[in-house]
């Protein structure tokens, strides 16, 4: 390309020359070459800065794109795929969090499940039980606060993580929650009608998360356990008789791995005749 750029001003140099007796060939010559060889530095540059520009805007699409993948795959490993809700990974991580931020008052956990919801998906199938379920969920994010936390368990299982609540307003929240569940839903142009139940545990100095996952989730069947469509806000009554029933699991579990218990034989009379008719066999801690 140099070889071409610099031929046609040479001749033209050359002409010059004859045209022009005064100016010397030689210097004409020269000041051609001058000018063709500033012109091919000049697109060497410009080369050099589009291709570097270039690459700039490459390498930006391409970390935007990297940046972009990056968030999805964040996105996915604590979100819920059919619901776009926070999965129980990120739950569990909130409520921790949220826990140790004992200065901020006390924390609610609730415990949704949807009643009835097998027979529902049983009776239109799964792809309709998933749209209902998607339909639920964006029911639930209208109905939490802002500070609030709805996630998806799995299933019909739904939580929510609600800092800075007393029992009055957790039990608010639960009804405001419950509510707006009571209208039908219309899934695949059929009207379905369903509720949800819910349970809910505060938490108290010192709760764990598990504690506290454990009161929300027995507050939970309590409520599906009468009538269903109900919000149970655990009390004294029911934590200590969830206490005792742990710890009694805990005795027989322990008691089982000691071998503390015995098989007893026990004869079963006819009170008519006081003849042994049969024996019952006791198993004795």
């Amino acid at each position: 390309m140099l070889v071409l750029v610099l031929i046609v001003p040479l001749r033209v140099a050359i002409a010059a020359g004859w045209l022009l007796p005064e100016v010397p060939k030689g210097l004409a010559v020269l000041g051609v070459v001058f000018v063709g060889m500033l012109y091919v530095s000049f697109v060497a540059v410009s080369q050099l800065i589009t291709d570097s520009v270039g690459a700039r805007i490459a390498e930006e699409a391409l970390s935007a794109q990297t940046s972009g993948a990056n968030a999805r795959l964040v996105h996915r490993a604590t979100h819920d795929d059919l619901t776009g809700l926070a999965n129980r990974a990120l739950f569990h991580d909130t409520l921790e969090h949220q826990l140790a931020r004992a200065h901020i008052g006390r924390t609610a956990v609730l415990y949704l499940d949807i009643d009835r919801f097998k027979v529902v998906n049983e009776s239109l199938g799964h792809i309709q039980g998933d749209q209902l379920l998607h339909d639920v969920a964006e029911r639930l994010r209208q109905s939490v606060r802002s500070e609030d936390l709805l996630a998806r368990l799995g299933g019909d299982e739904f939580t929510v993580v609600a800092p800075g609540l007393d029992p009055g307003g957790a039990q608010r929240l639960g009804e405001r929650i419950r509510t707006p569940l009571d209208a039908p839903f219309t899934i695949g142009g059929l009207r379905v009608v369903t509720t949800i139940s819910v349970g809910i545990a505060l938490s108290r100095t010192s709760t764990s998360a598990l504690d506290l996952m454990h009161c929300a989730d027995a507050a939970l069947y309590e409520a599906k356990g009468a009538r269903r469509n109900r919000v149970v806000l655990v009390d004294d009554s029911m934590r200590s008789s969830l206490s005792n029933r742990l710890k009694r699991e805990n005795a027989l579990r322990r008691a089982l791995d000691n071998h503390e218990f015995e098989a007893w034989c026990q004869p079963l009379l006819d009170p008519n005749t006081r003849e042994i008719v049969a024996v019952e066999a006791l198993a004795r801690w």
